[in-house]
């Protein structure tokens, strides 16, 4: 990925184009601004499974449980000579790994929750992004290099060891579902898949007007001659005809994909797309759902998002929008078959905005927000003058603070 894009542009775009649906809220929901007072309402016990990673108050990586019980600290010596970011679950849910940089200089590790210590694999730069492989047996990493490209590095979690397979900026990639390979968008419309051992087979032309491809067990979704596309089994299926710069997310069956496409800019010429009529229209800034069998769009909100998430059961979206106000992030979960529901919004926290969300169909693949069995999800932000770490049950009203920190991630199991 580049980290060239700035959210203040993005928000700035998003906030012309955003007004308030009218949407079902949560049962007794109140919509909030980090600055209004709550009322304090006794919530039962919860049971929700897996467990959340967090960065907590000073930085430091801890294990906590949903209710924010049982936290184990996995580092206790950050900001005194040691920086960690971006902690992440394994798919397996039976390892950490993160980006960390300390006196023994930048370095990607990984670790048990019940080990004494880490495996440390040293890197060139500090790590920006990781992407576990779908068996955990290899992690992906993005980090910048000496010629001021990005370099990107696979780590071989058995090993310990990391090699350097490619390279270019922008970056982004997809695993394929055996963990095998990987799929590449590189620098303007560069489309190559990666094998672990580091060779390169290229596939032709990509559009540039977009991040992150998704290959999913569907297949490959991208975008050629501005129609978002997926490749089965060697076919190209159309799906959907694309007014401009787009930003998609498949969910991971890939029977669905959320798509929001901007106006193409004034001046740009139209794109020669001769089966064009094969794929269903998309509107302007708003998130629309496609059905990959049917290629069916519905409208999930009409109004222009910051970032959207697929629950793991692939059923449910969880979509932020930036509010009228411009100073919080509207919280809406599509559900198929269910409408939309409004959640109280918050503030989220600097990291979010910065690393997550103008990047966020690389990180809806890689970070997951929801609970493993789709009934809830977690952020890190600022919700009626308090901060941390909020889990949003789907049946509750409002969401509970469980822990002190800037950073979350749910384990799939």
């Amino acid at each position: 990925m580049a980290r060239r894009t700035t959210l203040i542009l993005i928000l700035a775009v998003v906030a012309a184009a955003c007004t308030v649906p009218p949407v079902e809220e949560a049962p007794g929901a109140t919509t909030t601004t980090p600055t209004e007072e709550t009322t304090t309402v006794a919530l039962p016990e919860i049971d929700l499974p897996g467990r959340l990673v967090i960065l907590d108050r000073g930085r430091n990586i801890a294990v906590v449980d949903p209710d924010g019980s049982d936290m184990i600290q996995l580092t206790s010596d950050a900001g005194t000579g040691a920086a960690y970011t971006q902690p992440l679950w394994s798919p397996d849910a039976s390892l950490i790994a993160w980006g960390q940089v300390t006196d023994d200089g930048p370095a990607t590790a990984y670790q048990r929750v019940t080990a004494p210590s880490p495996t440390v694999v040293p890197m060139s730069s500090p790590p920006f992004y990781m992407f576990w492989s779908p068996d955990a047996a290899t992690i992906g990493v993005l980090h910048n290099s000496a010629d001021q490209v990005i370099d990107f590095e696979m780590v071989d979690v058995a090993q310990g060891s990391a090699t350097v397979v490619d390279g270019g900026a922008p970056y982004y990639f997809s695993w394929s579902p055996d963990g095998t390979q990987v799929i590449a968008h590189v620098g303007e419309a560069g489309f190559a898949i990666i094998d672990l051992a580091g060779t390169k087979s290229e596939l032709g032309i990509t559009a540039a007007g977009y991040l992150a491809p998704h290959w999913t067990p569907r297949g490959i979704f991208h975008v050629v001659d501005g129609v978002l596309v997926v490749e089965e089994e060697g076919e190209r299926r159309m799906l959907a005809d694309l007014p401009g710069p787009v930003t998609f997310v498949a969910n991971s069956q890939g029977t669905l994909v959320a798509v929001q496409s901007a106006r193409q800019a004034a001046g740009t010429p139209a794109a020669y797309r001769p089966q064009a009529q094969q794929a269903a229209p998309i509107p302007v800034n708003a998130v629309v759902v496609v059905d990959v069998e049917t290629s069916e769009v519905e409208i999930a909100v009409e109004q222009a998002a910051v970032g959207f998430f697929w629950s793991p059961d692939g059923r449910r979206l969880l979509i932020l929008r930036l509010s009228p106000s411009g100073a919080v992030l509207d919280v809406l979960v599509w559900e198929v078959g269910g409408g939309l529901t409004a959640y109280p919004s918050f503030a989220p926290h600097g990291t979010f905005v910065r690393d997550v969300l103008p990047f966020f169909p690389q990180y809806a693949q890689s970070l997951s927000l929801w609970a493993p069995d789709s009934s809830a999800f977690a952020y890190a932000g600022e919700l009626g003058g308090e901060r941390g770490i909020w889990v949003q049950v789907l049946e509750e009203p409002q969401p509970r603070l469980v822990a002190e920190g800037s950073w979350v991630s749910w384990s799939g199991r």
